[in-house]
């Protein structure tokens, strides 16, 4: 968002959850409003989220009922979107974005939330200097209610329901609501998803709910490294089994296993893994791989994470 050269502003910002009913593991969304108090109008820039959701001048805090800052599942990691124009308010006049609270804090238990929200945008002075400005809204107070594992369950089921019979667009967005739950119920959807040749937003979503979202736990990587040593590495596998702790004894068994696949996108992922975990044990695999004119060639990238 870069405003005039030499322009003053007067921007407030106020947030509101647009969800009245939250229950434990919904997508949380919250609505950004700002309105020009000032004289000048106002230009910003319209653009549209990238497949993360996040962009740097939409910020969200959390606090538990404690006061203590709820973690950031993406530790502070920013991505950006693509600009599709600017737009403007003159005086008086306000714009909306709907930020997603899931994607700022992680909301994996019921409670009550104070939530506080940052606007920001640069403006340069009569130096030509560019300088980052803040607006901070007033908190809001969220009441997460509890579901249950019961309950969960069911919400789990209905979503799961809606990724095999929804237009093909919309699934993205209920893979993410899936990795919002912090379930582990999620688990064989999310591997199968990384397997199945999906476009890469979708295995950029569930790689995000193993990084993000779901605990770190032996169960989960056991179950993650089960399926890695039957059919190698999936697109976006390897980032998670590191995240997890995968030793490199566990690694060399996986890469042995990706590098002999006939589907190019494992056999891809195993020689990029090959280089992040170097073995003598591959060179000759490496080195044959390498020599070969008639090599397939992956259709697509692994997901950058």
């Amino acid at each position: 968002v870069h405003a005039d050269k030499g322009a003053e502003y007067d921007l407030t910002l106020t947030i509101r959850c647009a969800a009245k009913d939250v229950r434990q593991g919904d997508e949380i969304p919250v609505v950004f409003t700002i309105t020009n108090n000032g004289q000048t109008t106002y230009p910003y820039d319209t653009r549209s989220y990238d497949r993360s959701g996040r962009m740097w001048e939409y910020k969200l805090v959390a606090r538990s009922e404690d006061g203590i800052i709820v973690p950031d599942p993406w530790r502070s990691y920013i991505m950006g979107g693509l600009s599709s124009g600017m737009g403007e308010i003159a005086t008086g006049q306000s714009f909306s974005r709907t930020v997603v609270l899931n994607q700022w804090a992680l909301i994996n238990k019921p409670g009550r939330y104070t939530v506080a929200g940052t606007y920001e945008y640069e403006v340069q002075d009569g130096h030509a200097r560019w300088k980052t400005l803040f607006v901070e809204s007033t908190p809001i107070e969220i009441a997460v209610k509890p579901r249950g594992r019961w309950r969960m369950g069911i919400y789990i089921r209905k979503l799961l329901r809606n990724l095999r019979t929804i237009n093909f667009s919309q699934r993205e967005s209920v893979i993410a609501k899936l990795a919002y739950t912090c379930d582990d119920r999620i688990v064989p959807t999310l591997i199968s998803l990384m397997y199945n040749n999906c476009p890469q937003n979708e295995v950029f979503w569930a790689t995000k709910a193993f990084l993000c979202y779901l605990p770190h736990n032996l169960k989960i990587k056991n179950a993650i490294l089960k399926e890695a040593m039957k059919r190698g590495l999936a697109p976006g596998m390897q980032s998670v089994l590191e995240e997890y702790g995968c030793s490199e004894e566990e690694f060399k068994r996986v890469i042995a296993v990706s590098m002999a696949s006939d589907n190019v996108d494992i056999l891809g992922a195993g020689v990029g893994a090959a280089q992040e975990h170097p073995d003598d044990a591959h060179m000759h695999k490496l080195i044959s791989i390498a020599m070969d004119p008639n090599r397939p060639r992956p259709e697509r990238h692994s997901p950058a994470i």
